[in-house]
């Protein structure tokens, strides 16, 4: 009878331990996607009960910068400020394209499509911050054609760091004159420049060490050029600053001879000086469908 009962116990033991572990991995879902799993039954018409979503995901003090422009600083303003271009729009499909995760700023950053109910699609780009709770306490985003995302053009220290940086970007790539003793080296990078490529650090405190392995990633696909040869393009780049965090954030595409189209998203993080101290980038191939 012993024996018996051993038997039962263990086996509820087992049961109970794959029921944490199922509960473990719903938890640890990226907050990325169940940010998008939320848009997408908030995009269903005839729902306006989420409080349980928006408690569960929201922290109480949620800010939201749309286009550089803080339109709420807690859970009700979200709601209503959601609510409003759902009205006025329309949701349809939200399909993402693509998501990177950075816990050391606890922090995801999703590309995703969204499609209206007039058949029109845009792409978005979102910067999630979370706190220690998984509760997202800031959402950064970028939209392209809708007047409801539409403010007063907004220039501050960032956006131009952004520009600076993309331009200086493509002048390493497209072989313009770009030395060792080129100005911007010294006035857009901070002396003690880090840069992370695809999780791997490159190099560290050091900005002297920035060109030579710019020009040395060219190395890897074409060993007998002198020169890089990329482009990126200037035009569809966007840009999204971060004055709370002094931060800034740029998504941008680039034509390689050898690698083809690729697609790049950076954080550059900033000092008090506004010079970039760290890039952290994440890129890959765009592969045609």
């Amino acid at each position: 009878m012993v024996k018996k009962y051993n038997f039962y116990i263990i086996l509820l033991l087992i049961s109970l331990n794959l029921l944490c572990s199922e509960s473990l991995k719903m938890e640890t879902k990226p907050i990325g996607l169940r940010y998008l799993d939320f848009l997408k039954v908030f995009a269903i018409p005839n729902q306006d009960n989420f409080s349980k979503e928006i408690e569960s995901l929201f922290s109480p003090d949620i800010k939201k910068v749309v286009n550089s422009n803080l339109v709420c600083k807690d859970r009700n303003q979200l709601l209503e400020q959601m609510n409003d271009v759902k009205k006025t729009y329309g949701l349809g499909y939200m399909e993402l394209l693509e998501l990177f995760i950075d816990k050391n700023t606890n922090s995801n950053i999703l590309s995703w499509e969204i499609k209206y109910k007039d058949n029109t699609v845009e792409t978005v780009i979102t910067i999630l911050k979370y706190n220690e709770l998984d509760l997202i306490t800031e959402i950064n985003e970028v939209f392209g054609e809708k007047e409801v995302y539409k403010f007063p053009e907004v220039k501050n220290h960032l956006i131009e760091v952004a520009q600076n940086y993309l331009k200086f970007v493509n002048d390493v790539g497209s072989a313009k004159s770009v030395k060792s003793d080129d100005t911007r080296v010294k006035t857009l990078f901070a002396e003690n420049l880090t840069k992370i490529d695809n999780r791997t650090i490159l190099f560290a405190n050091d900005r002297n060490l920035l060109l030579s392995q710019m020009k040395g990633f060219e190395k890897e696909y074409t060993p007998n050029s002198n020169v890089a040869d990329w482009t990126v393009n200037l035009n569809t780049a966007l840009i999204i600053p971060s004055t709370e965090t002094n931060s800034v954030t740029v998504q941008f595409e680039w034509q390689h001879i050898n690698v083809g189209r690729a697609t790049t998203t950076a954080i550059l993080q900033c000092n008090s000086n506004n010079q970039i101290e760290k890039v952290i980038d994440v890129w890959a191939k765009i592969h045609s469908v």
